[in-house]
């Protein structure tokens, strides 16, 4: 939920150089949108060089990444579609998990909170629950089809738990990763336009950078309320999302930095209570 996977070598890079093709193939159709984009990156070059990242200039270059990269969406998801995308998930797996990874009962118990959850959702998108062998906390997807989690995760009650999934399960449905990827991508395509300019390459790749996280931390909004509706569905109460966030947060200190993925937990439970006071409303 708040942990990214693990580096591997084991990664194959075909989905990512299906996504990087597809991504180059449909800029090259927007010549004049790659061309404004470029223009508004080069004016925040002073202002990121200083990691001034909160002016007005250095948000309108990440907008301006983030807006290519909405243009383009659809169509590099239809390119580097499901299929591809749960075989990158199987392939990372295969060459991820250790021996002693996902214990028959631990993966049975997981797998049945998951089955719930996609019984009462309208999607036919099937997930499965791979437990990582030793305690922690954390829960990640991979692709197109598998969620990883830490043992503790099981440990907590049991809607807790469910939220989690629902949490990651909604990052699935959605296609976040590979949202978030297609910008990381549109920002390294601009920046390799601007090869003949190294300032303005390296300002472009830490503008797409911080696009990235931007979209990122609008995911986990969605996450945790389409997250909140799956609960309901299935029986549990949308409060467990709210109690699962407040206790991994724990007692550590809020930070709100430019490059950070999430949100604060303040802005999540805010925006948590105002998307179910919209489904009651």
């Amino acid at each position: 939920m708040d942990l990214s996977p693990p580096a591997t070598t084991a990664e194959a890079p075909r989905f990512r150089n299906l996504l990087r093709a597809s991504t180059q193939a449909h800029l090259a159709s927007l010549p004049a949108a790659v061309a404004l984009a470029l223009a508004t990156c080069e004016r925040s070059v002073a202002e990121v060089e200083l990691r001034d990242f909160e002016t007005p200039v250095v948000q309108a270059g990440i907008q301006a990444i983030r807006d290519l990269a909405g243009q383009i969406a659809a169509g590099v998801l239809s390119e580097a579609n499901r299929a591809e995308e749960v075989a990158e998930s199987r392939r990372f797996r295969e060459g991820f998990l250790l021996p002693t990874d996902n214990p028959p009962e631990l993966a049975a118990r997981g797998q049945a909170l998951m089955d719930r959850l996609e019984g009462s959702s309208p999607s036919q998108l099937k997930t499965k629950v791979v437990v990582l062998d030793g305690p922690s906390l954390m829960a990640f997807v991979r692709g197109g089809e598998n969620l990883y989690l830490g043992q503790d995760v099981l440990d907590l009650p049991e809607e807790e738990t469910a939220a989690i999934l629902a949490h990651e399960r909604a990052h699935l449905l959605e296609r976040h990763p590979t949202l978030a990827s297609i910008c990381t991508e549109v920002g390294l395509a601009l920046a390799t336009q601007a090869a003949g300019s190294p300032p303005l390459a390296a300002a472009i790749k830490k503008l797409g950078a911080l696009a990235t996280a931007s979209l990122q931390r609008e995911q986990e909004f969605q996450a945790d309320a389409l997250g909140a509706e799956m609960l309901e569905r299935a029986g549990y109460p949308r409060s467990a999302m709210t109690r699962v966030l407040t206790r991994l947060q724990g007692d550590r200190a809020e930070t709100s930095r430019p490059t950070d993925d999430h949100p604060t937990l303040s802005r999540r439970l805010e925006a948590l209570s105002s998307s179910t006071r919209a489904d009651k409303g």
